[in-house]
């Protein structure tokens, strides 16, 4: 996945192979491994330092700088 414009600083897989990435380029984004392209952009005000799938419910997530 290349959609990110700067460093992609952390990720994480849900357990229904859901992929969150977290940039420099003051986004998040959401992929599924059986697609090509970007799912979802979450956009920030600020970088965002880290990222992970809430552990019972992967419809949620946190993430932060």
């Amino acid at each position: 996945y290349r959609d990110h414009t700067a460093d992609v600083i952390d990720l994480s897989w849900s357990h229904t192979n859901f992929l969150l990435t977290a940039s420099v380029d003051k986004s998040v984004r959401l992929y599924h491994f059986s697609k090509a392209n970007c799912l979802h952009l979450f956009k920030h005000a600020n970088l965002v330092a880290s990222v992970d799938f809430h552990p019972l419910d992967d419809r949620y997530f946190i993430s932060g700088g």
